[in-house]
Formats: structure tokens, C-alpha cells, sequence
């Protein structure tokens, strides 16, 4: 699958005051969306009939950010 993805508008916090900083929330949304969306297109189908929740997400780092 071969996507582009628009944000219409942005956050830039005083941390971030010289860059747009995309945190990885907003990637695992995008990436479950495009997901639901190759899944229809692999059925064949031609409009949105399921959808995913995220009821529960876990994240660990190696280090502090």
C-alpha cells in the first residue's frame, strides 16, 4: 500500500518552537486507519463497514526522551 497523509493543523509546544515534532500517538493512529483501509480495499470492498478501537496501548523506552 502506497498513502500520503495531510495534517490539516498542528501543535508546536515551546520544547518544539523550531520543528514540527510527530509523536507516536498520532503514528499509531494514522497506521490503524491506513490498516482499516487496506483491509477493505483487499476484500474488495467498496465502503467503510468495520472499524478498529484501541482499548488498550502499553509503551517502554530504553531511555528518556
Amino acid at each position: 500500500m502506497k498513502a500520503k497523509l495531510r495534517m490539516n493543523s498542528t501543535f508546536v509546544s515551546l520544547t518544539d518552537a523550531d520543528a514540527f515534532h510527530l509523536t507516536i500517538f498520532s503514528t499509531s493512529e494514522f497506521l490503524s486507519q491506513l490498516a482499516i483501509i487496506y483491509g477493505h480495499i483487499w476484500n474488495w470492498l467498496t465502503e467503510k463497514t468495520f472499524e478498529a478501537w484501541v482499548i488498550e496501548s502499553n509503551f517502554s523506552y530504553k531511555n528518556a526522551i
